[in-house]
C-alpha cells in the first residue's frame, strides 16, 4: 500500500543528505491529472520537473514465490499490540528482495510514456525505515552492500530502462546508494563510514581479546599446512550484519576446536546475532543450540 509521508520523506533525504538542488517536492496526484501515470513524487531539478517512482524493500521478498511480505505483516501485528521492543529476523541476503523491487519498478515504468510531462523518471528505494513496526522487515545490513554486487544483480537492467537516476536510501542509517549510466552503482553519501569501521575493529579485538591463548594457538590457521579436514565456525556481527568465518585446520579434531570457538563469541560481549559450525562443505553441523549444549556440558560457556 502506499506510504505517502515515505514517498515524500525519502526524496527529502536524498536532498538533505547528498545537496542535490531539488525543489518543490510534493505528490504526482492531482498534478498529472487521474489517471495513472506510474509516478508517486514530482520534484524540480534545474528548472525541469521530475517524476519518481517509490519502493520500499523487504527483505524478505524475491527468497520465494509469495507476494507481499509476510515478516512486514507480522512486523506490523506485533507492533500494533505492544510498546515494548521487539526482535524479529528478517533475511540477510538483500538480493532478491532488492532485484525484485527494481524489476517490478522498472516493468511498471514500461508501461507509461511520461517523456511528454517530466523531463526525467527516478526510482527511489526506501530501505531500515525509521517507523515503528517497519524497522526489522526493511533492514538492509549497511557494510554488506556493494558496488560489484549491486552492479552485478540491476545494471544491466537499469541501463535499458526508463529511469535516469536511482537511489537506495537507508534512511536510519544516513547512507544513500546511487545509480545512474555513467556512473553505475556507487556509494553517494555515508557519513558514518568511519565510524562503522572503528567500531567494527573494536568489537572484533572484543571477541578475539577474550579466547583464551592456547584455543587461538590450537584454532589458527596455518599457512604452511592445507591437509586434512577443516571446520568452521561463523557468526553474524550485531553491529554490522556482516557475516564472519573462522577456519580451523591443521589440527586434531577440527570439529570440536571450531565448537570452542564458536562457544567465545556466543559468550563474547556483542551478542552475534547468529553462530553456527560448518563442515568443510559448508554443511552446518551445529547451531546455537547445539553449541550452547556444548559449552556448558564442557564448560566453555
Amino acid at each position: 500500500m502506499p506510504d505517502l509521508a515515505l514517498e515524500l520523506r525519502a526524496i527529502c533525504d536524498v536532498v538533505s543528505l547528498t545537496g542535490f538542488p531539488i525543489t518543490n517536492i510534493r505528490p504526482a496526484y492531482p498534478e498529472l491529472g487521474s489517471s495513472e501515470r506510474g509516478l508517486d513524487v514530482l520534484f524540480d531539478l534545474n528548472g525541469q520537473r521530475v517524476g519518481a517512482q517509490h519502493t520500499t524493500f523487504h527483505s524478505d521478498e524475491g527468497h520465494t514465490r509469495a507476494r507481499g511480505s509476510l515478516t512486514r505483516a507480522k512486523e506490523e501485528r506485533t507492533a500494533r499490540t505492544t510498546q515494548m521492543p521487539f526482535g524479529l529476523w528478517g533475511k540477510f541476503d538483500y538480493r532478491p528482495a532488492l532485484r525484485l523491487r527494481i524489476d517490478e519498478k522498472i516493468a511498471k515504468a514500461a508501461e507509461y510514456n511520461n517523456r511528454h510531462l517530466i523531463a526525467e523518471t527516478w526510482l527511489v528505494i526506501s530501505a531500515n525505515v525509521g517507523k515503528w513496526g517497519a524497522a526489522a522487515s526493511t533492514m538492509i545490513a549497511a557494510d554488506v552492500l556493494r558496488a560489484d554486487d549491486l552492479n552485478a544483480l540491476s545494471h544491466a537492467q537499469l541501463d535499458n530502462s526508463e529511469f535516469e537516476c536511482v537511489c537506495l536510501v537507508l534512511h536510519m542509517n544516513r547512507i544513500i546508494w546511487g545509480w545512474d549510466r555513467p556512473g553505475r552503482w556507487r556509494v553517494i553519501v555515508d557519513p558514518d563510514a568511519h565510524a562503522r569501521d572503528q567500531h567494527r575493529k573494536q568489537m572484533n579485538d572484543l571477541i578475539f581479546n577474550q579466547i583464551p591463548a592456547h584455543f587461538r594457538e590450537a584454532c589458527r590457521t596455518s599457512e604452511e599446512s592445507q591437509a586434512g579436514m577443516s571446520h568452521t565456525a561463523n557468526w553474524i556481527d550485531r553491529a554490522t550484519g556482516e557475516a564472519k568465518t573462522h577456519v580451523v585446520r591443521g589440527v586434531a579434531d577440527t570439529d570440536r576446536h571450531a565448537m570452542i570457538f564458536a562457544c567465545s563469541v556466543i559468550k563474547s560481549q556483542t551478542r552475534p546475532l547468529d553462530v553456527w559450525v560448518a563442515d568443510e562443505r559448508g554443511s552446518r553441523i551445529a547451531d546455537w543450540k547445539t553449541i550452547s549444549d556444548f559449552g556448558n556440558t564442557n564448560g566453555y560457556v
